[in-house]
């Protein structure tokens, strides 16, 4: 038979141990409500920074598509288009790595879809000539047209982009990178000819 005495111990007992519940709910609200204010900080952070960013390349090919309209000499041409097609390539790096940050404060989600390597590959090539051609490097890109992978377009870009930057500053002057897919057991592999595969789909 449970006494009065023990009746009241227990149900001491089991007001101490609500209030404590309740000290850990009203804890665990504040902290939640930090992460929040937090998130939202790194969110407008973000946004300034991309603003901020992006400004400078947009004002420099700005001047720069000025000065080739007024220019009227054929070596100065070409080497504002040199110039331009640099800025260009350091936009869109900036904008691939922005797309990563905003992926990790965000939490953004991959839209998977399917994807020919090759087409990123070339357009790639393009962009990076002028890195290339200053190391005196050659890019040979041995894809299969019709493989495909299932990835999002804009993360397997911006993979491709730091592999083969990493390869143009880590490779000899006068070498040749080669930038392949195969097929193995039905996976796709893409990998470059200094390194190990990079990843497999």
């Amino acid at each position: 038979v449970i006494t009065i005495r023990k009746k009241n111990r227990i149900n001491r007992l089991v007001e101490h141990k609500q209030k404590l519940l309740d000290e850990k709910t009203r804890e665990l609200a504040r902290t939640n409500e930090e992460l929040k204010a937090m998130n939202q900080g790194k969110n407008k952070l973000l946004s300034i920074m991309t603003h901020d960013i992006k400004q400078p390349f947009n004002q420099t090919l700005g001047a720069l598509e000025i000065m080739k309209i007024q220019n009227k000499d054929p070596e100065l041409e070409l080497l504002l288009d040199e110039v331009r097609q640099s800025v260009e390539n350091d936009r869109k790096t900036v904008e691939n790595l922005l797309v990563w940050s905003k992926s990790q404060f965000a939490k953004i989600l991959a839209h998977p879809t399917k994807v020919k390597p090759c087409e990123i590959a070339r357009d790639l090539k393009k962009e990076l000539k002028q890195s290339l051609q200053e190391k005196n490097l050659k890019l040979e890109v041995r894809m299969d047209e019709e493989a495909c992978v299932v990835a999002d377009p804009n993360h397997l870009e911006i993979i491709l982009r730091n592999l083969l930057t990493n390869a143009i500053k880590f490779s000899h002057s006068g070498g040749t990178l080669d930038l392949s897919c195969e097929n193995l057991d039905g996976e796709i592999e893409i990998g470059e000819n200094i390194g190990a595969s990079l990843v497999r789909f």
